[in-house]
């Protein structure tokens, strides 16, 4: 029973070893030029926000553990590595760049480049020839950025188109004076500010770790193929420059061209340090080039940061304002509560017969606790009132008594 359990064992682990032994890496094609073309990416499969993904996890840490060349090892982690691009790709176009399971791909593919790199130094540690090994594993990695680029660049290109629609709708709203439309663009222009900063944070962490991979595994390259990695590095990043800021022309790039077609021609003479030199020249140029270009791309984002603020303060002052409203309309109820209240006494205080004098004032009373001195004056006026009656009768009282003693001084 024991040895059919190992042979079945046996018969699972054998296939996850040989796949993991052969197992082919994304690669890419490179000329003599230095031109590096995207890797060809596999299916995402299961990605990090799956609650399944540990099944990811286990399979390869198998193919990883039965795997012991370490020629073989590097080329797994290149594989696995295509693999996190993938699942990035995928979560971007389904979650968006907010998918926390996307920081889980991107730190997976940093160890499994690390450990790419790693296999190199153990083989020429060993003292084996890394020359081929390591200028496969720093052209993969070369086209995996490129690959990871590109999946950046058409989730930015998605977000950016989404701008363009929102900020015509603000504009046009603005122009026509549609307050409650404007301010439906700012806040879509928000959210889609927020998206883009998460994907470019993505973005710039991603970058440095390949270049980083790329840079280890290129200390092992002759001179020859530095420089074919130096200036294929050169134009991926002129081509992401131009994907970044898509108003540049080709005679901004000028000085950046000429340094490329300078350098291939330098290394297909043979003269692989010079090429190496005009790389750098050219990588000063492009610097250039991005620095005039990020100044004009912030001159143009004055007039919409000035719209969205303008409707950002309308939308909190019509939120303020409607507080107000509310406040001010409960007060007003809350007045006319207070007046039913002491306009009740006063009715009764006219039918209250016999008990006027109490009930008015009680009344008084009352309404001086609630309303103040405006209630209070109202009282004073009452008392006044009251007195001046008083004091007008007593005077038409003796005005009758003198009339009835003339009247009886004329009888006598």
């Amino acid at each position: 029973m024991k040895t059919i359990r190992i042979i079945a064992v046996s018969a699972l682990l054998v296939p996850m070893l040989t796949f993991g032994q052969t197992a082919p890496a994304a690669t890419s094609t490179t000329s003599t030029a230095g031109t590096t073309t995207p890797a060809a990416l596999p299916s995402a499969g299961l990605t990090p926000d799956s609650p399944f993904y540990f099944l990811n996890r286990v399979t390869e840490a198998l193919q990883e553990f039965f795997t012991f060349d370490p020629a073989a090892k590097a080329r797994l982690q290149l594989q696995f590595a295509a693999e996190r691009i993938s699942e990035i790709q995928s979560m971007l176009a389904t979650s968006g760049a907010t998918d926390p399971g996307i920081t889980v791909a991107k730190t997976d593919l940093a160890n499994n480049l690390a450990k790419a790199t790693s296999a190199v130094d153990q083989v020429k540690a060993s003292g084996g020839d890394v020359s081929a090994l390591a200028q496969q594993v720093s052209t993969t990695i070369d086209a995996q950025k490129l690959a990871l680029q590109n999946v950046f660049n058409n989730a930015q290109q998605k977000i950016t188109s989404q701008e363009d629609e929102a900020q015509s709708q603000l504009q046009e709203a603005d122009r026509v004076g549609s307050t409650t439309v404007a301010q439906e663009a700012a806040k879509k222009l928000s959210e889609l500010a927020a998206e883009k900063a998460a994907l470019q944070q993505h973005k710039d962490d991603s970058e440095t770790d390949l270049t980083d991979a790329g840079d280890q595994a290129s200390q092992n390259l002759d001179l020859t193929g530095q420089a074919q990695n130096d200036i294929a590095d050169l134009q991926n990043s002129r081509a992401e420059l131009l994907n970044e800021y898509p108003t540049l022309t080709a005679a901004d790039l000028i000085f950046v061209d000429k340094a490329i077609s300078d350098a291939q021609n330098m290394l297909a003479k043979g003269n692989a340090q010079a090429a190496i030199e005009l790389v750098k020249q050219g990588e000063n140029s492009l610097e250039r080039a991005k620095n005039n270009a990020e100044k004009e791309k912030e001159a143009n984002q004055k007039s919409l940061e000035g719209l969205l603020k303008k409707y950002g303060e309308d939308m909190n002052a019509s939120t303020t304002q409607s507080g107000e409203g509310d406040q001010q309309q409960s007060g007003s109820e809350g007045e006319q509560s207070r007046s039913l209240q002491t306009t009740v006494p006063r009715q009764f205080q006219v039918q209250g017969g016999e008990g006027e004098t109490e009930m008015q004032g009680t009344t008084t009373q009352h309404q001086f606790q609630i309303q103040g001195g405006e209630e209070q004056t109202e009282g004073s006026d009452v008392r006044q009132a009251e007195s001046e009656g008083q004091t007008q009768s007593t005077t038409s009282d003796q005005q009758q008594s003198g009339g009835d003693q003339q009247s009886g001084g004329g009888d006598n």
